[in-house]
Parts: structure tokens; C-alpha cells; sequence
């Protein structure tokens, strides 16, 4: 994803939440240099080619995504994928409706 990146790019960045954070700060930052392993970014951090952030020894700051529609619809998805990881977890008994080769084809897709 780095190939990507060029100076003077807008990204939104995303502050990460721990137990002691309560408030989500989410800004846009800008790309400032471009090194061989990391962007340099407008507010400080670096961020690598997943634009994970840099936490050095300690855990990552936070994230950056392509533009705030993009984390948008990322958090869509994983809400959207956590409802479904509860709902099959409820269930301990196989949906009449669901055929094994309807189960093995959802798992080869999940698993690629």
C-alpha cells in the first residue's frame, strides 16, 4: 500500500482506542516524506505499508485509512462481520436451509 502513498497526500487518521482513551480522535493528516519502510506524516507518527502507525516498543497509536469514507465503510464492514460471527456462534444446531456444500464453500471463501 505504500506504492500508493505520495507526499503531500491527505489521509485520515485514526487515534486508537484503549481502556484509557475514551474520546476517538479522527483527523485528516497529511503525507510530509516518503521513505523506503514509512510515511512521514503531518502530526508526527510514521506509518508503514498496512498504514499502521509506528508504537516503537509500545503498542500503535493508531492507523491511517485513504479518506474518512473509506474508515467509514470499513467500520460498516466489521460491525456488519461481528453480527454475523455472533449470530453462527449462537447457533449450535445447523440451519435446515444450509447444505454441506454450502458450508464448505463459505469456508473456503473465509479462509482465502
Amino acid at each position: 500500500m505504500i506504492s500508493k502513498l505520495r507526499a503531500g497526500q491527505t489521509l485520515w487518521w485514526v487515534t486508537r482506542s484503549n481502556f484509557h482513551q475514551t474520546i476517538n480522535r479522527n483527523y485528516e493528516v497529511v503525507v510530509e516524506k516518503m521513505g523506503r519502510t514509512w510515511a512521514y506524516l503531518s502530526n508526527g507518527e510514521r506509518i508503514d505499508r498496512n498504514l499502521i502507525a509506528d508504537g516503537g516498543q509500545y503498542s500503535s497509536p493508531g492507523r491511517c485509512y485513504f479518506n474518512k469514507e473509506h474508515y467509514l465503510s470499513e467500520m460498516a464492514r466489521q460491525i456488519k462481520w461481528d453480527e454475523l460471527y455472533d449470530l453462527v456462534r449462537q447457533r449450535h444446531v445447523v440451519p435446515h436451509h444450509l447444505s454441506t456444500d454450502e458450508i464448505l464453500k463459505m469456508i473456503k471463501d473465509i479462509s482465502s
